[in-house]
């Protein structure tokens, strides 16, 4: 009798492992599951700054998005352009940002890179990789169906939450 549960329990730990590394090695998230940040969404900072995020349908190699914050009184402060792909099986966003003339503040050849540590239908937390050294975590989160956050933690303890509402 206890070879065969030795056996058995062999069996059923070889059978735990190969679901875990089943699902383990598989992308459960597609660019497609993001179709829920497709539009403009805006939010309201506690200092009266705007902030704005469009963002265009997922195709099947990208999602893209634009930014753009404008002081209380209206002036432009930041604007952004960022790429959601999926590289090594991983949603990776890459990101610029320009001051209001549209000068860069990256290098020509160096966007911001973040990939995920973590990502679900209805969130995605990116750890910054790009440029190295850096320490930040962009966190997406689906808050309800017309509402969502962005928290940007620069790893210094103080995070900035963003919480939109959708526009369009």
């Amino acid at each position: 009798m206890f070879r065969p549960r030795c056996f058995l329990v062999a069996l059923l730990i070889l059978c735990l492992g190969l679901t875990a590394g089943a699902s383990a090695g598989e992308d459960p998230v597609t660019l497609a599951d993001y179709a829920w940040m497709t539009g403009t969404w805006k939010a309201k900072m506690p200092n009266g700054d705007e902030l704005e995020e469009i963002w265009g349908q997922p195709t099947d190699r990208d999602l893209m998005g634009v930014f753009r914050w404008r002081t209380a009184e209206g002036q432009p402060r930041i604007y952004e352009i960022l790429v959601i792909t999926v590289t090594e099986g991983k949603p990776t966003i890459r990101l610029r940002h320009f001051h209001p003339d549209l000068t860069a503040w990256e290098e020509k050849d160096k966007p911001m890179v973040f990939v995920a540590e973590s990502a679900s239908k209805d969130k995605v937390v990116f750890k910054q990789t790009s440029p190295e050294g850096s320490k930040s975590v962009l966190t997406y989160e689906r808050t309800g169906p017309d509402s969502f956050s962005a928290t940007l933690d620069r790893g210094d303890g103080r995070a900035l939450v963003m919480k939109f509402k959708k526009a369009s």
